[in-house]
């Protein structure tokens, strides 16, 4: 929120300069500040006199983000006498495109207060609660007002009701309220199917059941809220919500609470371990965190979000809150850093190994490019399925995402693939990850080497590593790098194919020729190593190299098998 602000007050100094310099007219914009009564006021007709306006609204901006260089830059322009020499140069889409960010940010804080609000008010109710020995029922709409003592309701809008029965052992007492004409309410009461005179005895009925009533509905959410703020803050206000029967009801209360101006980032952290505390149902609690997002990112209360979305207990609800979160247009692009450092690690917290993948993919297919690399590493390895991370992160090097990736990011994908313990998901990773291979740095290519090098399996490692004739290794590191890997292959058979396969590629050049012919000496077979050579022999001719020849020679030579050192020798005069 505040780089949001950074943002609004850049935008508001460079409106404040394009003034000195333009006496072009232009609209208003106003926009509202979630959480304050402040407001900013772009305006560029009046030149001085405007800036002064701005600078002042800016201030009281700073004020709260503690922004004081800013503040102190602004008075500097105002002030100065002339700025005919200063060269300006104004990114007028840029201004715009900020503007909108924060009327959307706005917008969407908007959106959930009123969510709050219409739930708490929603126009038709209806409760109803049965057991062994009695039924309950509560059936009203319109909005409805109680004292403040909450032991009597003191009025119901026009063409509202409240209407309440309860049955015990069979005895059945109804109460009935509408308001007339005049707004004056009118009582029935029922005893049976029969009415009855309302005072005394309905009267005494209706303030026996009443506090049970309002204890277990919405009934005035809004005010009743109210009421507690005022006789004692947020404190009074939890103790109240924490008394009040059913996780809906609590969690409208909350949601009104959240969405109060005077609630600060502090509170928000009091009131959301109150919200994990009180509402154990999964569901609830997914709900309320999708639905509030804006709300703690403006109140600066984004830390308290997070943490209370990994009390979800449920790895599917805590997944479908977190996908939610992503798939709004809104929200993914004011996610920064922090929100995705924040989101990761929620992620971790998933138990489920699906839900945990299924997460993470669907993040990736959206813009996920914000992703801090060694958190994105960290929450890839939490998944204990070697399955599902080997689906999480070849989604990650889909075609749709090859590109988008920093080199940091890169190899944290790269990296927490080594984490797959089977050999065979962890070579088809790698191959599904081998085409990104033009957008990779030497860096990479190193660390996609190393990691293949871990593939246990000679012929899981051999296959991957011979999809290698198809791409470029020319760097010096990358050569070396990718023979290293070869070496690794403790089968003569698997190393010695792999080789031959690069030796046919058509990137097999005179960079290779050195690294090749050492590679050669870690296959213990006498045929394979022969091989090997002869496959190599004719590009070390035809490179009249004397240096390669003559250590081609020195390899030969260490072929065990007389017959087979023989034929490498016969391919090199070939």
């Amino acid at each position: 929120m505040k780089k949001l602000f950074s943002n609004i007050l850049f935008s508001v100094f460079i409106y404040l300069l394009t003034s000195f310099t333009s006496s072009i007219n232009a609209q208003i914009k106003v926009i509202e500040i979630p959480g304050s009564d402040s407001t900013i006021v772009i305006n560029i007709e009046e030149i001085k006199e405007e800036a002064k306006r701005i600078a002042k609204e800016a201030q009281k901006i700073a004020a709260e983000v503690q922004m004081e260089e800013m503040e102190e830059f602004i008075k500097i322009m105002v002030e100065a006498p002339e700025l005919e020499e200063i060269e300006i140069h104004i990114d007028q889409e840029a201004i715009e495109a900020q503007i909108r960010k924060a009327e959307a940010q706005v917008k969407m804080h908007q959106a959930e207060i009123e969510r709050a609000a219409r739930e708490a008010q929603r126009p038709y109710h209806r409760m109803e609660y049965t057991n062994f020995v009695s039924s309950f029922k509560l059936d009203y709409n319109g909005k409805i007002a109680l004292s403040e003592d909450e032991d009597e309701i003191k009025s119901i809008s026009k063409d509202g009701k409240f209407v309440i029965s309860k049955s015990t052992f069979g005895n059945k007492r109804k109460v009935s309220i509408k308001p007339d004409e005049n707004g004056k309410l009118t009582y029935k009461f029922y005893v049976g199917n029969s009415e009855v005179p309302f005072d005394p005895d309905g009267k005494k009925w209706l303030t026996d059941i009443l506090p049970e009533v309002i204890k277990s509905s919405t009934i005035a959410a809004e005010s009743r809220l109210n009421n507690k703020m005022r006789e004692g803050g947020v404190d009074k206000a939890l103790r109240y919500i924490s008394e009040i029967s059913g996780q809906n009801n609590k969690i409208t209360f909350y949601r009104l609470l959240i969405s109060r101006k005077d609630i600060s980032a502090d509170e928000l952290i009091k009131i959301t371990k109150d919200v994990t505390r009180n509402v154990s149902s999964s569901s609830e609690l997914s709900d309320y965190f999708k639905e509030s997002f804006a709300i703690y990112n403006n109140k600066k209360g984004i830390d308290a979000y997070f943490n209370g979305i990994r009390q979800i207990s449920s790895s599917y609800e805590k997944a479908d809150c977190l996908t939610e979160i992503i798939e709004t247009k809104d929200i993914r692009e004011n996610f920064d850093e922090k929100h995705w450092e924040l989101w990761l690690k929620t992620t971790q917290s998933i138990t489920s190994s699906y839900e945990m993948a299924k997460t993470l993919q669907e993040a990736f297919n959206h813009d996920a490019t914000g992703m801090p690399a060694r958190t994105l590493e960290q929450s890839i390895k939490y998944i204990s399925s070697s399955y599902e991370k080997a689906n999480t992160i070849e989604a990650a090097f889909s075609e749709a995402n090859r590109k988008k990736w920093s080199e940091d990011q890169n190899n944290a994908l790269l990296l927490a693939a080594k984490s797959i313990s089977s050999s065979y998901e962890l070579k088809n990773t790698l191959e599904e990850a081998l085409e990104s291979w033009k957008y990779w740095s030497e860096e990479t290519k190193n660390i996609f080497f190393h990691v293949a090098s871990t593939i246990s399996s000679s012929s899981d490692k051999s296959s991957l590593l011979s999809e290698l004739e198809d791409y470029k290794i020319e760097h010096k590191s990358n050569i070396h790098n990718f023979y290293m890997s070869v070496r690794s292959i403790t089968s003569s058979y698997d190393l010695s194919s792999v080789l031959e396969d690069i030796a046919s590629s058509d990137y097999f050049h005179v960079g290779h020729y050195e690294e090749y012919l050492n590679a050669t000496t870690s296959i213990s077979s006498s045929y394979d190593m022969r091989d090997a050579l002869e496959e190599i022999a004719p590009f070390i001719m035809k490179s009249k190299d004397d240096g390669l020849i003559q250590l081609y020679k020195e390899k030969a030579k260490l072929i065990s098998s007389s017959y087979d050192r023989e034929k490498a020798m016969e391919a090199l005069e070939r």
